[in-house]
């Protein structure tokens, strides 16, 4: 039996939970923006503990030949890339070592090897983050609400370390998908198949980084 794409993820994600590997899961997530100039990518499952993790999915009905393409996009954005993967495809996949590798039969998912953790680049990080949450992440310092997209991000290169940038934007992310998280995982408490829908809402959980405890910056 042909398991779909759909119910691939929802096993995968039951996998990721049940194990307690993730904090907060969700699927389809787009990452980068066009906007800028790197690659925007779509992560299949987008996943957040005290690292950003990206699973990508390929099912009976996908083949390889843009694989090695996609995992290379999604390690500029994340600290771990793994591969979720129908069983036909096992023996011919070529990867790089620092990839994980689930494989997903009628049995369930069989965890092949563990991804290991690679540094996300400033650039890269600085990509996660919206207009709208870069001000209200500013709110309080002096001119920014004048400023465009890019003057903002230049800003912040400038006010926040590399530890301290990627921190915020990890607690950022967290914020930003915590909700739909929760819900996902009552849905699939409750057996039901349908993931809720995001849109384009704004995150009304940021929190300035005036106000913002030194404990996020360096934890």
């Amino acid at each position: 039996m042909i398991i779909s794409e759909k119910n691939i993820k929802i096993q995968v994600i039951q996998y990721l939970l049940a194990k307690k590997i993730h904090n907060i899961v969700v699927p389809e997530v787009t990452v980068g923006h066009k906007s800028l100039i790197h690659k925007q990518v779509r992560a299949d499952i987008f996943a957040i503990n005290g690292e950003i993790s990206i699973y990508e999915i390929k099912s009976e009905k996908d083949t390889l030949s843009r694989l090695k393409t996609q995992l290379e996009s999604y390690k500029q954005y994340a600290n771990k890339v793994n591969v979720v993967i129908a069983e036909k495809f096992l023996d011919k996949l070529e990867i790089e070592d620092d990839v994980g590798i689930y494989v997903i039969t009628n049995k369930g998912i069989k965890k092949i090897k563990k991804a290991t953790h690679n540094k996300i680049k400033k650039d890269y990080i600085l990509e996660y983050w919206l207009s709208n949450e870069l001000k209200d992440f500013l709110w309080g310092y002096r001119g920014i609400s004048k400023m465009d997209k890019k003057e903002t991000i230049s800003f912040m290169k400038e006010l926040l370390n590399d530890t301290q940038l990627y921190n915020v934007t990890l607690y950022m992310l967290k914020k930003r998908y915590e909700k739909e998280s929760n819900q996902i995982k009552d849905l699939i408490n409750n057996q039901s198949m349908e993931f809720p829908k995001r849109g384009m809402k704004r995150n009304n959980n940021i929190t300035p980084l005036k106000e913002l405890p030194f404990g996020i910056l360096m934890p």
